[in-house]
């Protein structure tokens, strides 16, 4: 980065959120979906030989078994179709708009309704850029925006370069 701290304040529209939610659920299916399917398969087969090699369908463990094969797919339905809207939500009531975010070598932080929350680029796993926005990927389940409406040039140039 050119200067130190790169400090500018940013609007988070629901819009832009909406479809960084879709970008990332995208992004974590296409890393993740395919051991994701894999292990709801494997479940199933394994249900299936068990029951073919005469597991008792009353017993307590194959009961176990059961939900699992069942609840697997399902949640990957509700990750599909459900969490994206739901992430939004939380985003949005976490994050003022307008609100500001600061951009040092180190580390990101960004104004929350309570405090700053900092953000070492070291626990930061992956940065996303979309059309309107860049997501910094912080767990396969959770990701930060940073709206690109108003960014100054020093901090697109410093999030651009850590584009994966």
């Amino acid at each position: 980065m050119s200067t130190p701290t790169v400090s500018f304040d940013v609007i988070y529209s629901p819009e832009v959120a909406v479809q960084a939610a879709h970008t990332f659920r995208e992004y974590r299916f296409s890393r993740y979906g395919v051991l994701m399917i894999g292990a709801c398969v494997v479940n199933a087969l394994g249900l299936l030989a068990a029951l073919w090699l005469g597991a008792r369908p009353e017993a307590a463990s194959t009961l176990f078994v059961v939900v699992i094969v069942v609840i697997g797919p399902v949640w990957l339905l509700y990750e599909h179709f459900v969490w994206p809207s739901r992430y939004v939500s939380r985003l949005l009531r976490l994050l003022p708009s307008p609100g500001r975010v600061s951009l040092t070598s180190e580390s990101v932080s960004v104004e929350t309704r309570k405090q700053d929350a900092v953000i070492q680029w070291s626990k930061i796993k992956r940065v996303l850029e979309t059309q309107n926005a860049f997501l910094l990927v912080l767990y396969p389940f959770a990701f930060l925006l940073i709206p690109k409406v108003g960014l100054p040039m020093e901090a697109y140039d410093a999030l651009h370069s850590k584009v994966a």
